[in-house]
């Protein structure tokens, strides 16, 4: 009977250390695939960078052609402040100027809406929101078209994971 009970102990002993070295294996293999995955996470943050290097560089050349336009630049023109928005849809600049008389910002706002695409797309929407006569300062909202046509970045992504689905 002890026979019989050690036989089977080492019976059992013996099928579980298949089963361990089957699970052993399963978890190697799912490990692998873990990592790979990883990797792709990795991959994905990294190109998540480079679309903001690149959203960064676009609005510098948009920046640099602004101040292209500018009128008699440190003379009769200063631009003391440049904010961007990026919230939402609309891709705006916003310049706070100071200019030496009224007809200046006219001037700056009429250059801005006359740019266009090689296509003959305009550029800009640009207006300004009044000038201070005391202090010769003025906002100026200037409207990235062609940046504000395109989809935000979460609905080009949820358009993305659908396709996902479908491959």
């Amino acid at each position: 009977m002890v026979l019989g009970v050690g036989g089977a102990v080492v019976a059992d002993l013996v099928g579980q250390r298949r089963e361990l070295k089957a699970l052993q294996e399963e978890s190697r293999v799912l490990r692998e695939q873990v990592l790979e995955n990883v990797e792709i996470d990795i991959k994905c943050l990294e190109a998540q960078e480079w679309k903001a290097e690149a959203r960064a560089t676009v609005w510098l050349d948009h920046l640099l052609w602004l101040t292209q336009q500018t009128i008699d630049a440190g003379k009769k023109m200063l631009v003391s402040e440049v904010r961007f928005n990026t919230k939402g849809r609309k891709r705006e600049i916003t310049l706070e100027l100071e200019c030496s008389d009224w007809e200046i910002p006219d001037e700056f706002v009429t250059r801005l809406n006359e740019l266009t695409t090689g296509s003959g797309k305009p550029l800009y929407r640009a207006s300004h929101l009044g000038w201070d006569e005391t202090s010769g300062k003025v906002t100026v909202e200037v409207e990235l078209l062609e940046l504000s046509e395109r989809k935000p970045d979460n609905e080009r992504e949820a358009d993305y994971r659908k396709l996902r689905k479908v491959g």
